[in-house]
This record gives C-alpha cells, sequence and structure tokens, in this order.
C-alpha cells in the first residue's frame, strides 16, 4: 500500500508540475511553430516596411508575451514589437493523418485531416486580408507566410522560465506586428483618469474600424473586444488577425452578426457599469 501510494502522490506531483509549467508557458515549445510547407504563391504577402527595419526589429529578443488559439505571441525587448508564430502542431498533421487508409478508419482520418487543412487555409487567408486590406488597422509591420532566403537573420526567444531559443527567421512563418495595449485595459485606465472623452474616442474609433471593414466587404467571427482588439496612440486596432472572411458563407455571415451584436451589448453595459454615455 506504501509503495502504491508513492506511486500515487509522483503521478499527482508530475501533473500538477505540467499544468503549472502550461499555464506560465502556454504549452509553447519550438517544434510547435515549426513546419514542413512548400512555397505557396498564393501566400506571398505585400512588403510596405523596408527589409532593413525588419531585419532591426528581430534581432532584439523576444520574451514570450501569451498565446491565442492560432500564435504564440513575443514580444520586443524595446515594447514596440509583437512576433507570432503560427501554432502548427494541430494545423498540419502528420504523415499518419495524411495517407489514405482503408476501411471505416478512412473516414475519421479524412474529417480530421480536412479540418486541420480548411483551418490552415482559413487562418493563413485571413491573416493575407489584414495585411492587404487593413494593414494599418491591424498593425501589421510584415507578414512571412513562406519561408525565404533573403532575411538571414536569427530570432532569439526567451520563455518565461528564462530558456533561451535562436531560431532561423528565413525558416519560419511568422507576423511581425506593433504592440498594441488591450481595448478593455486602456478605456479603463482613461476613465479611472476621469479622460471621459478620451475614453469615448476610444469608442469611436472602435466604430470607424467596424464600419471600414464593413465598407470593404471583411467580415469577422471573433470579434472579441478583450482579447483581440487593442488601442496604439488613441487609435483602435485587431491586433488578432485570424478570424477575418471576404467570401463568407449566409451561415458564417449569420455568425459574424451575432458575435458583433453580443460585443456591442458587452460594451454597453460595460459603459453603463461605469457611468459612461456614449451619446453625450
Amino acid at each position: 500500500m506504501k509503495k502504491i501510494a508513492i506511486s500515487l502522490g509522483l503521478i499527482l506531483l508530475l501533473f500538477g508540475a505540467g499544468k503549472i509549467n502550461y499555464s506560465y508557458t502556454g504549452g509553447f515549445r519550438v517544434h510547435k511553430v515549426r513546419s514542413n510547407l512548400s512555397y505557396d504563391p498564393k501566400w506571398d504577402s505585400i512588403t510596405y516596411a523596408e527589409i532593413s527595419e525588419i531585419k532591426e526589429r528581430l534581432q532584439q529578443p523576444f520574451t514570450y508575451l501569451g498565446r491565442g488559439a492560432q500564435c504564440y505571441a513575443f514580444l520586443s525587448s524595446d515594447g514596440k514589437t509583437v512576433l507570432k508564430l503560427f501554432k502548427f502542431h494541430h494545423l498540419n498533421p502528420s504523415s499518419f493523418w495524411r495517407t489514405p487508409h482503408f476501411g471505416p478508419f478512412e473516414k475519421w482520418r479524412f474529417a480530421i485531416f480536412n479540418n486541420a487543412q480548411v483551418k490552415f487555409n482559413q487562418m493563413f487567408s485571413s491573416f493575407l486580408i489584414a495585411n492587404e486590406k487593413l494593414p494599418s488597422s491591424t498593425a501589421l509591420i510584415y507578414l512571412h507566410l513562406n519561408k525565404s532566403d533573403h532575411l538571414k537573420q536569427k530570432i532569439t526567444l526567451i520563455t518565461p522560465f528564462g530558456v533561451k531559443h535562436t531560431l532561423d527567421a528565413d525558416k519560419l512563418e511568422f507576423a511581425l506586428q506593433q504592440y498594441a495595449r488591450s481595448f478593455y485595459d486602456e478605456l479603463n485606465e482613461l476613465l479611472k483618469a476621469g479622460q471621459t472623452k478620451q475614453a469615448l474616442d476610444i469608442v469611436s474609433s472602435l466604430q470607424e474600424l467596424w464600419e471600414e471593414k464593413m465598407q470593404l466587404g471583411i467580415f469577422d467571427y471573433d470579434p472579441a473586444l478583450s482579447t483581440n482588439f487593442g488601442c496604439i496612440d488613441g487609435k483602435v486596432v485587431q491586433f488578432d488577425c485570424g478570424s477575418l472572411l471576404t467570401k463568407p458563407s449566409q451561415e458564417q455571415i449569420d455568425r459574424c452578426q451575432r458575435n458583433h451584436i453580443k460585443q456591442m451589448h458587452h460594451l454597453s453595459e460595460w459603459l453603463a457599469e461605469r457611468n459612461v454615455n456614449v451619446n453625450e
């Protein structure tokens, strides 16, 4: 019995250690941001910044900032640039899932493989939409969706535990963005400082961004203000670029509209709780 108790204790200890590690690192591992993707011309993107500026930004070490459903984010040492590395471990199935099988298992295998491919294509397509149609409103500096040989730059990543990893920028798929402060954090600080007018200007900037997307025919199925939007110098930007659509189905349009209404309702309630009248 004593050995069983010790064994159970060790298992629980290891499980707890794993949970703690995940809470700090978001499950980041270098192999998760590497892909076996080959060059595909449809993922070529417009470059607005000079390569020299991009290389200069990449020379700084990047410290783990957080994670989303599609990317791991790292913040530059000067606090101005966010490096986003795509999470390929669940978007790029192994050869086992890519290889056809016989029997009833084939239907399951195909569904898993096809779902991963759909998510991958949607994610890259969304980043292209952001880069080509909304570069300023998404704070995008540079998009690198195909491996290359012109950057010739190493990237230093620092995990929450201080572990350093050095990766070849040319061999990675990534995005560079300006750092933006969380939408609600910005609003909250302005209101606490008694700067109601500036807070209302932020709300107006958000409305302008949504109107800009509507005019461009861009739909957004995940317009979560608390996690996907931020502020830079009084302007609202959408720093999560992975949920944009230009040719949605009717079902997707309905979903986008429901989510938009839900976010507007939540914002109205949030402001009302703080006695802020948006019609002032």
